[in-house]
């Protein structure tokens, strides 16, 4: 259904719809597991948006596209587009953009082995998810806390934060949040 979108888009002439179909084909593909095609949908519907210039739908497509590269493993890669979507999210004071920013910063600042910045950057997700009641975005961030507490050796808060983003993930259906938390649970269960 999208993909015909995206194609009626494209012969209307505007650019703008076919940036939109390709924004949600985008988060579909994302969602799906087809990242590449995720990254390819949201890196064609960029320069549309930036050229209106439209920030709310700027940094949503940034944030799609960092959090892709994260799932892909291009940590590096991820960093520009993550610090300006949230950048941009600070300055519209959209909360649930700027966790969402905050949660795959986070996970590639810990990454990278600077576990300081790394804390302080999903504490502050978890302040913003204070404000947000969005139990699909809070499952990733305590897997996130959980994952720092991990790397600095806190096994009993890392599997209290992996169990907590489980309950979550099954209490509201979230496959994706369910078989990573369970995944990290099970890795705690093997080495310790």
């Amino acid at each position: 259904m999208l993909e015909e979108s995206l194609r009626y888009a494209r012969h209307t002439g505007d650019p703008w719809p076919e940036a939109c179909a390709s924004m949600n084909l985008g988060v579909v593909y994302g969602l799906l597991g087809k990242l590449e095609q995720s990254l390819i949908m949201h890196q064609a519907c960029l320069p549309t948006f930036r050229d209106r210039p439209d920030m709310p739908n700027t940094a949503s497509t940034l944030v799609n596209i960092g959090t892709t590269l994260v799932r892909l493993g291009d940590f590096e890669e991820a960093l520009p587009p993550l610090e300006e979507s949230l950048e941009l999210f600070r300055s519209l004071g959209y909360k649930l953009g700027m966790s969402i920013a905050l949660t795959e910063l986070a996970t590639v600042t810990r990454r990278r082995g600077d576990l300081d910045r790394a804390q302080l950057l999903i504490d502050e997700c978890m302040d913003c998810l204070q404000d947000v009641d969005s139990a699909f975005y809070r499952a990733p961030a305590l897997l996130e806390l959980g994952a720092i507490a991990d790397a600095r050796g806190d096994y009993r808060a890392a599997l209290a934060r992996y169990r907590e983003a489980l309950q979550i993930a099954v209490k509201i259906e979230d496959k994706i949040a369910t078989r990573r938390a369970f995944d990290s649970r099970v890795a705690h269960y093997r080495e310790k």
